[in-house]
């Protein structure tokens, strides 16, 4: 072999790994389910270990409510209109209109 060759041999094994690399960092988009399924894995997870803390349990809640509230969403988005803040509520405690009044929900925090 050539020094060419070799040159040309070796640009090709790094393009091919680069390119299995590309293939394995491209992810479908993961459903609201998945998301749920995931997170409840987790938590299984965490409450098996023996000595852990109250703040990664409170990490998972947080997530927990996440997850909830892009169900609620999901499930409820069917027209531009559902987007408008007018007709937000809270999934969790029910409050009309919290982000057009700018109040900040008693149970998640948000706006």
């Amino acid at each position: 072999m050539i020094d060419k060759e070799i040159v040309t041999k070796i640009i090709a094994e790094i393009s091919d790994e680069e390119n299995k690399e590309l293939v394995q960092q491209e992810h479908e988009k993961v459903t609201v389910k998945e998301a749920e399924e995931a997170v409840e894995l987790l938590r299984s997870f965490l409450e098996s270990i023996a000595n852990i803390g109250t703040e990664s349990l409170g990490v998972i809640a947080t997530l927990e409510k996440t997850v909830q509230l892009q169900k609620y969403f999901v499930r409820w988005q069917t027209s531009i209109k559902d987007f408008s803040s007018e007709t937000t509520k809270c999934i969790f405690c029910k409050e009309l209109n919290v982000i057009k009044s700018k109040q900040v929900c008693m149970c998640t925090g948000l706006r």
